[in-house]
């Protein structure tokens, strides 16, 4: 058995137990609140997630930083740990107190939206939480993960158990009190005897070298995102807050569905940078892409199929969410779109080709964006929303492709099956008609059959890659060999 692999498999294994409490969280939450609290409390965690983007990228830049070769006990590293450090707090004590003065000056559009009166803790949260992602990327690159362990697994766990102890709109204040409450005992952890030097300091130079590095980051990481977010903001601003809910829980639960086989790529991330940089000939490189895309993709793919055949079991539990199961659908079938990006989104970092990556991904965003506005305006259902999100997310793989294409210097049209996929783009597109035809069963064995029949190959290595890391069968499908 390989042995990195099993290590992978134990490192790996705390964040997935730390994905079935979230999942486990997302589904109580949603059972105990109802489509409109749910509402309710999916506009504040939106609010958080765009906050989260407040941080100017400097846990980023630290990453990057310190991950260059800086010696470890070097004056330099210490200011960057602290200037970057001081900078994400004073940072999120501004957002704060900017929050803070639009609460007490009572803005109009502020207060007509229910759970305004959670704003201001919300904020709070989203500020300790990019102090932490600072200090968690701090103790990675110092090899000290014993206490990231705790920080996930003391979040998760909290914010599941004050669950069973509240009910209604006292369960979104215990939910939001028990966040800060992790969050600060994490900061606590982190703070105490860490095993580097740090300290409330600001050194000019350095600061503006990680603002430099840091927003650009930023804008790429954003981009990506907005992808998937812009739908869910569009209904927040012209749908009820019970649609609000109900197409919460379809994006909460795509997400969290996909979260194990991100866990995957990120593993895999560093090895596929390291064989496709701009000193890897553009051949060498075009044949690693081709492996990510019929290995990765290929299982999320497969991953989603599976979970929509599942989908029944899940609103059996919580039949007041039925109607986003239509929206639920598409969501999956959008991130299944998506993975197919994965390695061209690696070589555009390893290529340092990111601010293009983001322009096509803000292109994409506004496409999106101007559907949903157009669907919003038309009350059309829910599903159309996410109908939008998929025409983006296939607008985005293709550009994407094809500018991966530029990079490789490779003509895209000599073979568009070196783009992405088509048997598995066309099984997507036939479940989504299966979607909006209501012939959803019917659809779904074609679509999964032109998969299966298009995938054959990638399916069988896959089938061989997963027994060879579990026996001695000789596997062919490698990402990390020198």
């Amino acid at each position: 058995m390989d042995l990195r692999f099993n290590t992978l498999i134990l490192f790996t294994a705390n964040r997935y137990v730390c994905y079935a409490l979230l999942f486990l969280r997302g589904v109580m939450i949603a059972k105990f609140l109802g489509p409109y609290l749910y509402g309710v409390w999916s506009f504040l965690t939106l609010v958080q997630q765009y906050l989260g983007y407040t941080g100017l990228g400097l846990n980023f830049a630290a990453n990057v930083e310190l991950s260059t070769g800086l010696a470890p006990d070097s004056a330099e590293r210490r200011e960057v740990i602290s200037s970057s450090f001081t900078l994400t707090a004073l940072v999120a004590l501004a957002v704060c107190l900017v929050v803070f003065l639009l609460q007490v000056l009572r803005v109009p559009w502020l207060e007509s939206y229910p759970g305004n009166e959670f704003l201001l803790p919300v904020t709070v949260i989203a500020g300790l939480t990019n102090v932490q992602q600072l200090l968690v990327n701090v103790y990675r690159c110092y090899g000290k993960l014993g206490k990231i362990v705790f920080s996930e697994l003391s979040l998760a766990v909290l914010t599941v158990l004050i669950l069973f102890f509240f009910k209604d709109k006292a369960l979104i204040s215990a939910s939001i009190g028990a966040m800060i409450v992790a969050i600060c005992l994490n900061l606590a952890v982190f703070l105490f005897r860490p095993p580097f030097p740090i300290g409330f300091s600001i050194r000019g130079a350095v600061s503006k070298r990680l603002l430099g590095i840091g927003i650009p980051l930023l804008v790429y990481n954003f981009s990506f995102i907005l992808i998937t977010l812009i739908g869910r903001t569009i209904v927040g601003m012209y749908y009820p807050i019970e649609a609000m809910g109900i197409y919460s829980f379809a994006n909460v639960i795509s997400g969290t569905a996909m979260l194990a086989v991100e866990s995957v790529a990120w593993i895999i991330f560093p090895s596929i940078l390291s064989r496709i940089h701009e000193g890897v000939d553009n051949e060498s490189a075009a044949a690693t892409l081709d492996r990510v895309r019929d290995f990765y993709a290929t299982s999320v793919f497969a991953t989603v199929f599976a979970i929509i055949l599942c989908l029944p079991i899940l609103f059996y539990f919580l039949p007041s969410y039925r109607p986003a199961l239509e929206t639920l659908n598409i969501l999956l079938l959008s991130q299944a779109l998506l993975s197919i990006s994965f390695g061209y989104n690696c070589l555009a970092i390893a290529r340092k080709k990111q601010i293009a990556i983001s322009l096509i991904s803000l292109a994409t965003v506004a496409l999106i964006g101007c559907l949903s506005a157009a669907c919003a305006y038309l009350k059309f259902d829910l599903s159309f929303i996410a109908v939008s999100v998929f025409t983006g997310s296939l607008l985005f793989v293709f550009v994407q492709g094809c500018f991966g294409h530029y990079l490789l210097n490779r003509n895209w049209r000599v073979d568009i099956r070196r783009v992405f996929p088509v048997s598995s783009v066309a099984s997507a597109i036939l479940l989504l008609l299966g979607v909006l035809l209501h012939y959803q069963f019917t659809m779904y064995l074609i679509g999964v059959s032109v998969f299966i029949l298009g995938n054959t190959k990638p399916l069988r290595e896959m089938g061989r890659y997963f027994l060879a890391r579990c026996s001695f069968i000789p596997s062919r499908v490698r990402f990390d060999e020198t």
